[in-house]
């Protein structure tokens, strides 16, 4: 219902109190007259529309003016300004119009719609208006009408009413403002707040040897110096030798830290507060110095002089045999009248490995004979516990790879007679501990049997292995088929399988046959017929990306890829195949990938070079090239500890050679060398010599038993504890160790 429009003119102000209106009900005594609150002359009684009090005052009557005007005190008709008055009727969303002589003008604001009288938000709502281009948010902020403070932000929101806020040093709700309280870490100035430096006024409370930094309305904060200990209110120095960790000083272990100062020959011990240097047995100094003693000497109590040794086989163990009669120390030889070969592991120079110079079972020291470890029962000589390959028939180590991250070496192990060969396992061992633990296969225990390690295809003829950058180890096999009712795999050439080292689980990845590898099997360079691997030792090798490098004999060297996406030939003597130079024999006795190259030796002799990327050959040792003694074959292996390449194995089973070489120079060096036992007169000792680039030494050691096959491709490995170390498998005697420097050689593992 429309609102009516109020005259000027009232009956009675509400004030009188005798207008005869009932305050409490608002009702008007005046006929036709309506009771209205805050009107115009304050809250009274008014006639409505186009109605004028009587000359009585008891009740509105028509006006002669209209509904739309009113008499002014001289009786002439004025229009009625509705807006003014507040009795137009319009929405509080709407905007009023006066009209003259008609009734004022309701329009709903933007974003309502309606009749003006009554408003509701429209399809834009209340904070957005209605364009050609649709609804357009309404910046209150640009323009003026968030009712922001003078001492707030106003920040315009989308869709959405404005954000006041109220500025620093203020508070309120945005529309009101006043001056707040700053806090604790804060003053006013200004009618604004003000950080205070605490640092800078000296009230932080820091220790004087801690360091004060200053947080914008925040407490500061006090830190210790790095040598000190302490909430930074208080910091107490840490003692020499020592340094703050979780919050208390503790010693520093500069031994493991290797930030002490002792000599490469001298062990280093920690102490609380500092460290001590002990040179090696063997040598003299403080421990930041140290000096070998000579051939015969050794050094006294005080470690400052080296004295003739009374006691050499008690230092390290220089013992000689009593076939020997110009040995240096003929009275520290075993008792009795031995001869070569019953003593293997006796050298001419200081090692760091024990000499064993004991009886064999059932003698008493002193006793006629005396053996090496493996001519008697080992009671009390460790060579690790765990696996071991000579438990079964036929046992034989092929293929080793150096885990440099798990300190471990991996070896892999053939074992069966002619009517089951699918019997072959991968170990570990602990180069500290001499320790042998199955990784993967099939391994037979002498007093429970067979069991078997991780899940896939049983390994056949392991030939060699290598560890990749995926963290998997990839070993090459020889397979052959199934030979009995429980093996029925129809596999055969030549694979690769996947083992994974923690579930000893093996996946074939590779085989030269198996139609489900075809698009890595390398065709012949003249395509008419397929290509084989032939690998003996060390000639199955993986790149920095994981890829296969294998020997395809008498023919070149072919790469396959990991992902097995395809096979493509490196080199190839053949015409028209890959790579320039030098026209090699086949690399059938061992080779190596380092940094792009490949090195490697032929049965027949003289030592080769082929770039991977161009597939060109080059020989740096042979015939007119190079100089130095010749290589032996099977074994080829780069030492970082001499920056220098060795080539060795054995010269047709019958005798130890190893050369140390440089490929940049072509130069070789004898390394290790045994003469055939024919030379010698028989026995197993043979003559034994050792020669490295810095001079000649004399080396005896059980690697260098003439035994068949004592040397021959079985696997040489680096240590991963020491780099003037390698480990050599032999079938007999196990795993030895060698000193890279010196030559000599000790039983390890068993």
């Amino acid at each position: 219902m429309r609102s009516f429009a109020i005259v000027s003119i009232v009956f009675v102000s509400f004030a009188g109190c005798d207008s005869g209106a009932d305050q409490g009900t608002h009702t008007c005594p005046q006929a036709g007259a309506v009771f209205v609150e805050d009107g115009p002359q304050g809250s009274a009684c008014y006639c409505t529309n186009g109605t004028v009090p009587n000359a009585v005052g008891d009740a509105c009557v028509a006006s002669a003016c209209g509904e739309f005007r009113a008499p002014d005190a001289a009786g002439d008709c004025v229009d009625i300004d509705e807006c003014a008055a507040g009795t137009a009727g319009c929405d509080i969303h709407a905007t009023c119009a006066n009209v003259i002589g008609a009734a004022a003008r309701c329009t709903c604001n933007s974003g309502y719609s309606g009749d003006g009288q009554t408003c509701t938000a429209g399809a834009c709502g209340p904070f957005a208006q209605a364009s050609e281009d649709g609804c357009v948010d309404i910046d209150e902020c640009a323009e003026g009408t968030a009712g922001c403070d003078l001492h707030a932000t106003c920040t315009n929101v989308i869709g959405a009413a404005p954000r006041c806020t109220c500025q620093s040093g203020y508070a309120g709700d945005g529309h009101t403002c006043t001056v707040g309280a700053c806090g604790p870490y804060a003053r006013p100035v200004d009618n604004s707040c003000v950080d205070i430096d605490e640092c800078a006024e000296g009230t932080a409370g820091c220790a004087a040897t801690a360091t004060c930094t200053n947080h914008t309305n925040a407490a500061p904060t006090c830190t210790c110096p790095a040598d000190s200990v302490g909430d930074g209110t208080s910091c107490t120095p840490c003692a020499a030798g020592s340094e703050p960790k979780n919050g208390t000083c503790q010693d520093i272990d500069e031994c493991t830290r290797g930030t002490d100062s002792c000599a490469a020959d001298a062990t280093c011990t920690d102490k609380r507060g500092g460290f001590t240097c002990t040179c090696a047995a063997g040598f003299i100094g403080d421990g930041t110095t140290c000096a070998r003693c000579g051939s015969g000497l050794w050094p006294d109590d005080a470690h400052t002089t080296c004295v003739p040794d009374v006691n050499p086989c008690a230092h390290g163990g220089v013992c000689s045999s009593l076939a020997d009669p110009d040995g240096p120390y003929p009275h520290m030889q075993c008792a009795g009248t031995i001869g070569p070969e019953q003593i293997w592991l006796q050298t001419h120079q200081k090692t760091s490995f024990p000499v064993d110079c004991r009886c064999p079972h059932g003698s008493e020291p002193g006793g006629l004979l005396c053996a090496a470890p493996t001519a008697m029962e080992l009671a009390n000589l460790h060579l690790g516990a765990g696996v071991n390959a000579a438990d079964a028939q036929s046992g034989e180590l092929k293929g080793c790879a150096t885990d440099f991250t798990k300190k471990v070496i991996y070896y892999g192990a053939n074992w069966g007679d002619q009517g089951d060969s699918r019997r072959a396992f991968v170990f570990a061992m602990d180069p500290a501990t001499a320790d042998r633990t199955l990784i993967s296969g099939q391994y037979e225990d002498p007093s429970d049997g067979i069991y078997e390690r991780g899940a896939g295809e049983h390994f056949d003829t392991i030939l060699d292995m290598q560890l990749g950058p995926d963290g998997y180890l990839y070993v090459f096999e020889d397979s052959v088929p199934g030979t009995t009712s429980a093996d029925t795999s129809p596999l055969f050439g030549r694979s690769i399988y996947r083992v994974d080292l923690t579930s000893g689980d093996r996946e074939l990845w590779w085989n030269d046959r198996d139609t489900r590898f075809s698009a890595s099997q390398c065709g012949s360079n003249t395509g008419d017929h397929s290509v084989h691997p032939d690998i003996f030792n060390h000639q199955f090798e993986l790149d920095e990306q994981g890829n296969f490098f294998m020997t395809i004999r008498g023919n070149g060297i072919i790469r396959v890829a990991n992902d097995r996406s395809k096979c493509d030939w490196i080199t190839s003597n053949d015409a028209g195949g890959p790579g320039t130079g030098y026209a090699m024999p086949a690399l059938d006795s061992g080779w190596a990938y380092k940094d792009g190259v490949i090195y490697g030796t032929s049965f027949f002799g003289g030592i080769y070079k082929v770039n991977v990327a161009t597939g060109n050959r080059s020989r740096i040792y042979g015939g007119p090239v190079g100089s130095g003694p010749g290589p032996g074959v099977w074994q080829f292996l780069y030492l970082p500890y001499l920056h220098l390449w060795i080539a060795g194995g054995n010269e047709a089973q019958t005798a130890s050679n190893a050369a140390l070489f440089d490929p940049a120079t072509g130069e070789t060096w004898g390394w290790m060398y045994q003469q055939p036992d024919a030379e010698t007169g028989g026995g197993s000792g043979g003559q034994d010599t050792f020669v490295g680039p810095a001079g000649t030494n004399r080396l005896r050691g059980p690697i260098l038993g003439t035994l068949n096959q004592t040397l021959i491709d079985r696997p040489w490995c680096l240590s991963p504890l020491d780099e003037d170390r390698i480990f050599v498998a032999t079938d007999r005697i196990g795993i030895t160790i060698v000193e890279l420097e010196t030559g000599n050689t000790m039983n390890f593992s068993q």
